[in-house]
């Protein structure tokens, strides 16, 4: 039926999707303190995260199947995709908001 890459394949999109998924609510913790633009990112990162690897996903389990020219080009935006991503991610872990501040302590 699937072959063993195929199969690590579509485990790893289940995995990326609940990440992503995980990604989009991690703004609306009231533990720590973000600005603005740092929830915002987090939230546009899982969503685009989720609709990314959810066609993978389709794509991978073979529910449709596209062209070889297509194909190509699918996986040469996805790949565009991640890169987009991870550099969004990269700026929060380095502009200090991807952990936010600590809320200080009721007395």
């Amino acid at each position: 039926m699937y072959e063993n890459n195929q199969l690590v394949s579509i485990i790893m999109d289940c995995v990326y999707i609940a990440g992503s998924t995980i990604l989009m609510f991690v703004p609306l913790s009231n533990k720590r303190i973000r600005e603005r633009w740092a929830k915002a990112i987090f939230f546009v990162v899982g969503l685009i995260g989720v609709i990314c690897y959810s066609v993978n996903f389709i794509l991978n389990m073979r529910w449709v199947v596209i062209s070889s020219h297509n194909s190509y080009e699918f996986y040469r935006w996805f790949n565009f995709v991640n890169g987009l991503l991870l550099g969004w991610l990269t700026a929060l872990f380095f502009s200090g908001q991807a952990f936010g501040k600590k809320l200080p302590k009721k007395v």
